[in-house]
């Protein structure tokens, strides 16, 4: 269901109507972030719980302004930039030593294609609170991931039949 559209005047008064103290620099908040980024992101720390029981919408808790909202909002931010760039580095080493460790074991050409060279569904790991089908969990995950294999493949034909993280021996990178 799509959203009717409110003016910004519109969505503070909302607010208001839910509860929610505002000031001037709510609205200047909402113009610059989005009213769903906030409000809609960050609300659930700050609502009545009980009083939204016997009500269609949202209720907050006495004395919530649309400021307490936001810094939430903000902090999250500041926390994923900063997580971000610790992140994407775990990746790298991840992604560079998983693709290693792969080929060494399995020096065959298209090794990445071949579905034996996986871990069997038994060896799949999921978290303990999983309560689905790990047998189809893992079956559709490796046909997605063999299904995306055999796409790079085809459009690198015309190469080595290597993906960019396959590691080779020295010699078979120099032609």
């Amino acid at each position: 269901m799509a959203k009717e559209f409110k003016t910004i005047e519109e969505l503070v008064a909302l607010l208001k109507s839910r509860g929610v103290a505002t000031d001037e620099g709510t609205k200047r908040a909402i113009e610059r972030e989005s009213y769903y980024a906030i409000v809609n992101g960050y609300k659930t720390p700050f609502q009545d719980r009980q009083a939204m029981q016997s009500s269609s919408g949202d209720v907050f808790l006495s004395g919530t302004d649309f400021n307490s909202i936001y810094e939430l909002f903000l902090f999250d931010r500041e926390l994923r930039s900063i997580t971000f760039k610790y992140l994407t580095r775990a990746e790298a080493v991840m992604r560079t030593t998983v693709a290693y460790v792969f080929s060494k074991n399995h020096t065959e050409d298209n090794a990445y294609i071949t579905r034996s060279n996986f871990c069997a569904w038994r060896d799949y790991l999921v978290p303990r609170a999983f309560k689905g089908d790990k047998r189809s969990m893992h079956s559709a995950n490796l046909s997605s991931l063999m299904n995306t294999l055999t796409k790079k493949l085809v459009v690198n034909d015309r190469s080595s039949h290597a993906l960019p993280w396959t590691w080779a021996p020295r010699d078979r990178l120099c032609a």
